[in-house]
């Protein structure tokens, strides 16, 4: 029993040991692929200048994986880059209430489309480049010092290949990680004149919509402070619950449309800022100062400012108003008698209903 023990135990480990070796040489095997594809461009070019000729197996071999190493290389990218990064976490839809026209949003998805394919593009021709140079150098050094003959019918040992794409792969590692780093911060897009410019509309409208809106919460506000005071003493039973109706109403209404002004204004706020960094930025050899840039900013800056400050007292006259909404409603309760009061108990009663139902 001892010995049955002791050769399962020994299985066991010859069995571990042997899904160890296939787990190790998968994983080598799926880094060591990629690697291989990427350094292809390097061999087809060594080989071709070693062995003047373009014709052999080997030859074709590595060019064919050099015609996938562009692929590989933006799929290399694609995995090491954080999904809400800079580069993946770029938005796919456009605010229309910001970019109000067809042609606005039409434009913006283009630009959109249009820069991630260039930032794909040029990462992707970065690494590529760069381990293409790397392993050439490493290929031409090995060959002129004599320590390693590659060509097209030399056998080379394994101790060789892990030395020859040792500075590839560091290469590769390095800007992988340093791509990763990049991406961590948000991405932000680049505004244009016509964005902010449509901005400044929407704000502007935005903005006259609630100063007309506020005027009649203003004003409904006016009549219940008057009944609130003593100013209107014969007011009916009935024309104070219209009044509370009215009050009440236009208290959630003008809530809920602050709020998603409010929103707005964030969003408004966010585009300024950015174009005033774009403005502010020192402009490279292919950037150009776009003085309508600065313009459609200015006049955005003059709208911002307004609907934040329309937005804030808005909200904080909401708040007044619901106050002297609850002021009205138990005043009705107090002062109307019998009808009073079963109006208060039936209003309570809805609102609890209401209140379990969301629930």
């Amino acid at each position: 029993m001892a010995r049955r023990s002791d050769a399962d135990a020994g299985a066991s480990l010859i069995g571990m040991g042997l899904v160890a070796s296939c787990l190790f040489s998968l994983v080598a095997t799926v880094i060591a692929v990629p690697i291989g594809i990427l350094c292809a461009p390097a061999f087809a070019i060594y080989l071709l200048v070693k062995d003047l000729s373009a014709g052999t197996p080997q030859h074709l071999g590595w060019w064919g994986l050099a015609l996938l190493s562009p692929l590989v290389a933006a799929a290399l990218i694609w995995l090491s880059s954080p999904k809400q990064g800079w580069l993946r976490g770029r938005p796919s839809e456009c605010p229309e209430d910001v970019y109000r026209t067809p042609e606005a949003l039409a434009a913006v998805r283009l630009r959109r489309r249009r820069a991630l394919l260039e930032a794909y593009a040029g990462r992707s021709g970065l690494l590529l480049a760069s381990m293409t140079v790397v392993m050439l150098g490493t290929l031409l050094y090995a060959d002129l010092s004599g320590t390693m003959h590659v060509g097209v019918t030399e056998q080379v040992s394994g101790i060789a290949v892990l030395v020859l794409f040792a500075p590839p792969t560091l290469v590769m590692a390095t800007l992988l990680i340093g791509f990763r780093v990049h991406d961590r911060q948000p991405y932000q897009e680049p505004v244009t004149a016509d964005v902010v410019r449509a901005a400044a509309v929407h704000a502007e409208e935005m903005a006259s919509r609630l100063r007309a809106d506020t005027a009649r919460m203003e004003s409904i506000a006016e009549q219940v402070d008057a009944v609130l005071s003593g100013a209107r003493v014969h007011v009916g039973f009935v024309a104070l619950c219209d009044l509370h109706f009215e009050s009440f109403n236009c208290a959630d209404r003008m809530h809920e449309q602050y709020r998603s002004a409010q929103s707005s204004a964030r969003l408004l706020s966010d585009i300024l800022a950015r174009c005033q960094a774009q403005c502010a930025r020192p402009q490279g050899r292919r950037e150009q100062h776009d003085p309508a840039l600065d313009s459609a900013g200015s006049i955005l800056a003059r709208s911002v400012g307004p609907l934040n400050d329309l937005t804030t007292y808005g909200l904080d006259r909401v708040r007044t108003l619901n106050s002297r909404t609850a002021g009205l409603k138990h005043s009705i309760r107090d002062n109307c008698g019998d009808r009073g009061y079963r109006w208060y108990e039936a209003l309570e009663e809805r609102k609890a209903e209401a209140r379990g139902a969301a629930v």
